[in-house]
């Protein structure tokens, strides 16, 4: 990738744009496998090897281990990696999401950077500007604990639909509309469910 950065090459001075790629693995909880040092690219001009080639998972869903280079195999400049992967799936499994109602706000601006101190004169600047909003949101969001038995497809617009049919339901039984008015409402509501399960 061309970045170089501590992370994966100690003691190397981190490049900008290798510190968008962290800041962006850190708030995707996004973890390196690379055992730090190891080359992973020899130029044919014989000049210094490098870290080139990355390897991240996500460890909250795979376990990745045995990672490791095939000098001896290689072709050219980059060398082969190998490593074992494999999703963590159990019967109890659990998801973690976001439960955006309870944000703790003033320490979400505590954590970000005063107007006075954003200078954005590139892309640089913008992608390390938003990937700090971003950290500040993950920081003072909670979460809430979604098991197997939950529903990790519901979304807001479905809870404003299912909130309309039953007062539409409600409003039929009371003679105040008609069946053909709750059946389309109705079945708007349930196509919209197939579509949020299939999605997801």
């Amino acid at each position: 990738m061309n970045k170089h950065h501590p992370k994966w090459e100690i003691g190397r001075q981190p490049s900008q744009w290798a510190q968008n790629l962290v800041d962006i693995c850190n708030a995707a909880n996004f973890r390196l496998a690379n055992t730090p040092n190891t080359f992973t690219s020899y130029p044919i001009d014989n000049s210094r090897p490098a870290v080139l080639d990355l390897t991240f998972f996500n460890q909250e869903h795979i376990t990745v281990r045995d990672w490791h280079t095939h000098v001896e195999h290689k072709a050219l400049d980059h060398t082969p990696i190998s490593y074992q992967a494999w999703p963590k799936i159990g019967t109890d499994q659990e998801y973690k999401a976001y439960n955006w109602k309870n944000t703790n706000w003033t320490q979400v601006a505590e954590l970000l950077p005063t107007p006075e101190e954003v200078n954005i004169h590139d892309e640089q600047d913008f992608n390390h500007l938003y990937h700090l909003i971003l950290r500040a949101l993950r920081i003072g969001t909670p979460t809430k604990r979604v098991t197997k038995w939950s529903r990790p497809w519901w979304n807001p617009d479905l809870a404003e639909m299912r909130s309309i049919k039953k007062t539409t339901f409600r409003d039929f039984r009371a003679g105040r509309t008609d069946k053909h008015t709750y059946n389309r409402i109705r079945n708007a509501y349930l196509r919209t469910i197939r579509k949020a399960t299939q999605e997801h």
